[in-house]
Order: structure tokens, then sequence, then C-alpha cells
């Protein structure tokens, strides 16, 4: 075999292997592709619309009232309500309608001057809301009330006490 043979020899079987190698290397791969997609939620918000006020109580030991929907009541010979201003807080959730929610509500507010917490009761029961169901116009809102429960030790100051709690509400 000549030289020009041998270089021949050598073009053809190097494209030979080339082409095996390719061969397989394409088999070896595989491409897909996905979408990539989003859905934008209305922001959610929630704003206070009202506090939770008892406003002046008689000093008595004893529990009262004020309900999520407002009414008033004390317990037998316990705190009285003085004059008027006593209100549930109230709260105002605005969101994407049918979007599914969560909530942080505590049950209790510290209120300094107070030795006991005072127990928070939603408009909603026993359960917080998990879905948002709104009115047609993406607003949601509720109320709080809250029991004070005035001990004999409670009794000795004449001064305003005051307190906060948070609630939260986000998408779940």
């Amino acid at each position: 075999m000549n030289t020009r043979q041998k270089i021949l020899l050598a073009a053809v079987s190097a494209a030979a292997l080339s082409a095996t190698a390719s061969a397989a290397n394409a088999q070896a791969t595989s491409t897909a592709t996905a979408t990539a997609s989003v859905t934008l939620l209305a922001p959610i918000a929630i704003v206070k619309d009202a506090d939770l006020v008892f406003g002046k109580v008689a000093k008595a030991v004893g529990t009262a009232t004020i309900a999520p929907g407002g009414g008033l009541s004390n317990s037998t010979n316990g705190p009285v309500f003085v004059g008027t201003g006593q209100s549930a807080a109230a709260f105002h959730v605005t969101g994407e309608n049918g979007a599914t929610i969560a909530w942080t509500a505590p049950t209790t507010a510290t209120v300094t001057g107070l030795t006991n917490p005072v127990a928070l009761t939603y408009s909603w029961g026993g359960t917080a809301p998990t879905t948002l169901v709104t009115d047609g116009d993406s607003d949601f809102d509720f109320t709080v009330g809250g029991t004070i429960d005035i001990v004999l030790a409670d009794t000795t100051s004449t001064t305003a006490k005051t307190g906060t709690f948070t609630v939260e509400v986000h998408y779940n």
C-alpha cells in the first residue's frame, strides 16, 4: 500500500469513527421543554377599623365582657360598665376572593395593670375561616370582643390600663 492509499484509508477510518461517536452521542442525549407560569393574586392586607374599648368600668371583682357584636355583659355583683363608648375591635381584610388564607389570632391580650390577660373572642366563632370569602369586591370584615377578669389586686388603682394584640392574615 502506498502512502496515498494509507492516507485515504486513515481518512475513511477517521470519518467512520466520527460518525459512530456522533450517533452514540445523539442517542444518549434528549431534551424537553417546560412552560413557566404564574398567577398573581391581589395583595392581601388587614387594617384595624376600631379598637377593643372597655371604657370606664366600676371597680369590682369579677368579669366584664364586650361581645364581638358589641353587646355588653358583666358578672353578678361584678364590674359595671359606666357611660358609653365601649366597642369591639373591628378589622377589614382585602385580597383575592376565594384564595386560601391562614390567620394568626391570639386568644388573649396582655393589659398593663391587670393581673389576668383579656380573653379575646372573634366574630367568626371557634375556628378562623380558611378561605377568603368576600362580598364580591374582595374584602372581609370581622370583629373581636373580649372579657376582662378583674381580681382584688386590680381594684387598687384607678388609672387607665392599656395593652395590644396583633392579628395577622396571609395567603396559604
